[in-house]
């Protein structure tokens, strides 16, 4: 299914309390959209939602789902959820957490996902300062709290689209990148992917999604992110600490 802004008014989220969740849910009612969730446990992040006037219920009741016009979940969302099982004998579109995201990227010209085993909150958000300081009016999707924005999203009125890409289950692959930036390709989520061959071909499978006239950020300093160069015809472009050949090379000077 395609999300349509013009046609669903009313979108319930099964696992709202979440980082990314929440941050969807604030982007939808910014759009206008009625927003309703549900969630396990009360937390800061449930009372911040329902401030915002977002009606959250905790613990699972499937009548939370009559008459929505999309139900979106977490990938943690178990198939036996009453809710999800409830949207689906009542026909109601249903889409996972990452799928929908990938939805909402199609809004942006620009969307910039950053990625790799470690540190994409980190470079997410140092990204996401610097767009904002040069006045380049960012959309922002980041998984922890940034002081710069007062939470984990922004709304801006340019064409970008700044979102932490995480590859567990391969969600990443759901994602509409026009430029990627990919830290380092480590062993971990092997819950999932059972070994480093399966990760690094989820990394190969994202790096393709790029278009021809996109970019592509590795760093040149872990070998696993360098073969990635042969999986995008779009511009390469790399950075490093140790590679000296790395187009941005950085040093450590001592006063």
């Amino acid at each position: 299914m395609k999300f349509d802004f013009g046609t669903v008014n009313k979108v319930h989220m099964i696992g709202i309390s979440g980082v990314s969740m929440s941050g969807i849910a604030k982007i939808l009612q910014y759009f206008k959209v009625q927003v309703t969730g549900s969630t396990n446990n009360d937390s800061k992040s449930v009372q911040d939602l329902i401030k915002s006037g977002i009606q959250v219920g905790i613990g699972h009741n499937k009548n939370l789902v009559k008459d929505q016009d999309l139900v979106i979940y977490t990938a943690a969302i178990k198939e036996t959820n009453e809710e999800l099982l409830e949207a689906k004998r009542l026909n109601i579109p249903c889409m996972e957490r990452a799928v929908f995201l990938g939805e909402l990227m199609k809004k942006y010209s620009e969307t910039i996902c950053i990625s790799g085993t470690h540190g994409k909150t980190t470079t997410t958000s140092m990204v996401s300062i610097c767009f904002l300081e040069a006045g380049l009016e960012p959309t922002i999707q980041v998984g922890a709290n940034l002081k710069q924005i007062n939470g984990n999203y922004h709304i801006g009125n340019g064409p970008y689209f700044i979102v932490e890409a995480c590859e567990y289950v391969d969600s990443f692959l759901h994602f509409y990148p026009k430029s990627e930036i990919i830290l380092n390709i480590d062993n971990d989520h092997l819950d999932y992917f059972k070994t480093f061959e399966n990760i690094k071909l989820s990394f190969e499978k994202f790096a393709r999604l790029i278009p021809k006239d996109g970019k592509l950020v590795l760093n040149a300093d872990d070998i696993e992110c360098l073969k990635l160069v042969d999986c995008t015809n779009a511009q390469i472009m790399t950075y490093g600490l140790k590679n000296t050949r790395s187009r941005f090379y950085g040093k450590k000077y001592f006063l």
